[in-house]
């Protein structure tokens, strides 16, 4: 068995530099499939309950789950938000880069979620919920080894490059899927990941009850906030859906973080927006809604010691910080949505916490995500720690 591993780990790796070269990014990108995402919990009193035919038929308001693959060092290299169909849309499926910085209100990358570090097992749910404005109704999170098993259980999965057609058994899609190679983007991982996720899918067995042992025997190595018996309908959705390519694939836009050293990047608001609410409208979250308070930070000729300071006294306070970019110079203001209750209490308690006086609390004409703070040139002098 270690022979044939490691022979399938070496195809992998030349079929991964082989992708690099070539133009197959641009072909994945072109793929489409159809993923349906509708587990049932107790905890979600407030969403739908899935179809028990288990064929993906429309509902009013589409499930959300957050699904997480980890590679050898736990880290979740692998991160996508599926969304179920709704009466408004197709099934989406929105990929997002493992250095993606979430609040949790601790601001981390979603690839560490699920590290021995991180004790919240919720911090990625609630984390994307917070920063994308987004009801995330479940999550999963599979070991690399129970990718790996997966595509064991359905025969392997078939990858096509410029070098022609493989077969790659367990260990080596979750290779192929997961590694980083020296010269590619975090782009180019999702890509793969991405096409190894829709070939398990359509692979996924037809009845229920080989269904039910496939996820039985995946034990310890699979974790969800769901039961496997509520997972089964929507697992058949997603692979029939699937098969009857109609998905809306994307991956979320994004920009870095100053000149973060690790690449750290956020989301880019002005292209994901419109994006989001194409994929999830039934989905989105009014301010209040989320599972933390939501402010986004806006440079506004504040000094960057300025915002972190900002930044990090609203997430010491539990409110999730989301980074809104540059605008033109002003002073310090804290905006609010003036028809929300929800979003003027919030404006007053953080004109409270910054010691910014009440003439700085204004309406906006823009929705913000709960409130928007910008931070001027009168912003609060910085600790050491934050500048």
């Amino acid at each position: 068995m270690s022979t044939r591993s490691a022979t399938w780990r070496t195809i992998a790796i030349v079929v991964v530099i082989a992708i690099a070269a070539t133009a197959i990014v641009s072909v994945l990108l072109n793929r489409t499939g159809q993923r349906t995402a509708s587990p049932q919990s107790s905890s979600m009193s407030n969403s739908p309950s899935p179809n028990p035919s288990g064929q993906g038929s429309a509902t009013t308001v589409g499930r959300t789950v957050l699904l997480q693959i980890k590679d050898e060092q736990g880290a979740a290299v692998i991160n996508v938000l599926l969304g179920g169909r709704s009466k408004d849309a197709a099934p989406a499926e929105l990929y997002l880069p493992a250095n993606l910085l979430l609040p949790t209100p601790k601001i981390i990358s979603i690839s560490q979620t699920t590290t021995n570090a991180t004790q919240n097992t919720l911090a990625a749910a609630d984390g994307l919920a917070s920063l994308l404005g987004v009801r995330v109704d479940a999550s999963i999170v599979l070991d690399r080894l129970a990718l790996a098993g997966l595509v064991e259980s359905i025969g392997g999965v078939s990858v096509t490059t410029a070098m022609g057609n493989f077969t790659l058994d367990g260990v080596g899609a979750a290779d192929f899927a997961t590694q980083v190679v020296i010269g590619q983007s975090e782009q180019a991982r999702q890509k793969r990941a991405m096409l190894v996720l829709q070939e398990v899918l359509r692979g996924l067995p037809t009845s229920t009850e080989m269904l039910r042992q496939t996820l039985v025997s995946l034990g310890s190595l699979a974790r969800t906030s769901v039961t496997d018996e509520a997972l089964l309908p929507a697992l058949e959705q997603l692979r029939q859906a699937t098969i009857d390519h109609q998905t809306q694939l994307a991956t979320l836009p994004v920009r870095a973080v100053g000149a973060a050293a690790d690449g750290s990047v956020t989301i880019n608001r002005e292209l994901a927006s419109p994006l989001l609410r194409r994929l999830f409208p039934t989905a989105m979250l009014l301010p209040g809604q989320g599972p933390l308070p939501r402010a986004i930070v806006i440079g506004a000729g504040g000094t960057a010691g300025q915002i972190a300071q900002v930044v990090a006294d609203l997430s010491a306070a539990g409110i999730a910080v989301v980074s809104g970019g540059q605008q033109s110079p002003g002073l310090t203001q804290v905006q609010f949505d003036p028809a929300l209750t929800e979003s003027h209490d919030l404006a007053q308690r953080i004109a409270q916490l910054l010691a910014i006086g009440p003439d700085a609390v204004e309406p906006t004409n823009a929705k913000p995500f709960d409130v928007f703070v910008r931070v001027g040139i009168d912003g609060p002098t910085p600790s050491p720690s934050a500048s």
